[in-house]
């Protein structure tokens, strides 16, 4: 690299004319990004407020570095893993073609890695979260059910049904949020499995350059079943009266499902596969004890709450 020349990560600016015209808007301002495609990577973010004539009145811009791992609730994205998953993906059986036969997710995955009902009403309806919040201690109902509502959405934006925005949801679901008393009666696993199938088919299209959809269910269902660059738990076993837990030390034994224990783990891959060219020659030498078919057994089972399990003929 040239020490003459100096290169910066990210950038942000604003127009003069944007800045005069900032205080006759209303006092409102959203941010919105996209990814850059062409000869430079990243992603260009612009705030935005509303004039007087209601219209959109770009306010700030600004480049940032594309963060190649995107974390969640504290667990980082494989982008390597879930692109090579992608590529062979077909929408004709909703399966992963592999070397050693076709594999797909079901909803016994669902229930057991991320705890949700798969049993119950169908989630339907007619046609952003970026904040974090803390309920107050001399909250009323009222007020308990908002941040119940809050928080919900929360999930529903960041693990149950993300885009590729990371910060929308479809306002079909807020309707369901209005009875908090019903949320328990709807099968949010088959829906949450169901997103997640539309856009692996959407994103196996040649033309496709992004996927959104619960890709966190993706990343636990390869590791769980995949040993090709899986990383390994880390910090010591739980010891408790039930006997050392073998679901490592972010677990906690008949309360968290089992994708929790994956919080905590060696970002360093065993067999050195750090690319996407990497995957891609693992998966096409893949040898039949390097996938799990039957990952959930019952010493296993038993060391999960009882809604990891229940109705789990239907799963199956």
């Amino acid at each position: 690299m040239n020490p003459n020349v100096q290169t910066f990560k990210r950038v942000f600016w604003a127009f003069k004319p944007c800045i005069d015209g900032l205080e006759h808007c209303r006092p409102i301002l959203s941010i919105d990004g996209t990814h850059l495609y062409g000869k430079f990577k990243g992603t260009i973010l612009t705030a935005m407020s509303i004039d007087a004539n209601n219209q959109i009145f770009p306010v700030a811009f600004a480049i940032v570095e594309a963060s190649k791992n995107t974390e969640l609730v504290g667990l980082k994205f494989n982008v390597d893993l879930i692109s090579a998953l992608v590529e062979r993906w077909r929408p004709e059986t909703h399966s992963f073609h592999l070397t050693v036969g076709e594999a797909t997710l079901t909803l016994q995955d669902v229930q057991v890695l991320l705890g949700l009902k798969i049993k119950g009403d169908i989630v339907s309806g007619t046609t952003a979260y970026n904040w974090r919040f803390g309920l107050p201690e001399d909250a009323n109902e009222n007020v308990l059910h908002q941040y119940v509502r809050a928080y919900f959405l929360i999930l529903m934006t960041t693990i149950m049904f993300p885009d590729k925005s990371g910060n929308d949801i479809q306002v079909v679901y807020l309707p369901l949020l209005r009875d908090l008393t019903n949320l328990d009666n709807y099968s949010w696993g088959s829906v949450v499995l169901a997103t997640l199938y539309r856009n692996l088919c959407r994103a196996s299209n040649v033309k496709s350059r992004d996927i959104g959809g619960p890709l966190i269910l993706l990343q636990l269902w390869a590791w769980e079943r995949i040993s090709i660059g899986r990383p390994t738990l880390m910090g010591p076993v739980n010891a408790t009266h039930h006997g050392p837990n073998p679901l490592g030390s972010q677990h906690q034994i008949r309360i968290d499902s089992l994708g929790r224990r994956w919080l905590s783990v060696n970002r360093k891959r065993p067999e050195g596969i750090t690319t996407l060219i990497g995957y891609r020659d693992a998966f096409d030498t893949m040898l039949h004890h390097q996938f799990i078919w039957q990952p959930y057994t019952q010493q296993i089972l038993s060391f999960l709450p009882g809604f990891c399990y229940d109705d789990s003929t239907i799963g199956q």
